[in-house]
């Protein structure tokens, strides 16, 4: 499923019942902090659109973006976003690079 289809899936019917269901299975807690849960984590992505409940967690933002590692900075670099950890990953190697120097 591609990100198009993607999007206009999380906007069905189907999906929005399955999500309600999840975070009442949930008590709207987060399964990672116990937080209230805002969005519904996919643990596995061979079934979307047919996703069995046991594939899908209730969870805060905070710990989704985690999940994910999608920490981003508002920075855009060929119209995307640059994820914080890659970030920060290049400015570790670019200071090991001057160190040796």
């Amino acid at each position: 499923m591609n990100k198009k289809s993607y999007s206009r899936y999380r906007k069905s019917r189907n999906w929005r019942t399955k999500r309600r269901t999840i975070m009442k299975r949930a008590g709207y807690k987060c399964r990672k902090c116990g937080r209230r849960a805002t969005q519904v984590h996919h643990e596995t992505y061979k079934r979307v659109g047919r996703e069995r409940l046991s594939d899908l967690t209730a969870m805060c933002g905070g710990c989704h973006k985690r999940i994910h590692g999608k920490w981003q900075l508002p920075y855009r670099a060929n119209g995307h976003f640059i994820d914080l950890l890659l970030l920060l990953a290049f400015y570790d190697i670019i200071n090991l690079i001057n160190s040796c120097n």
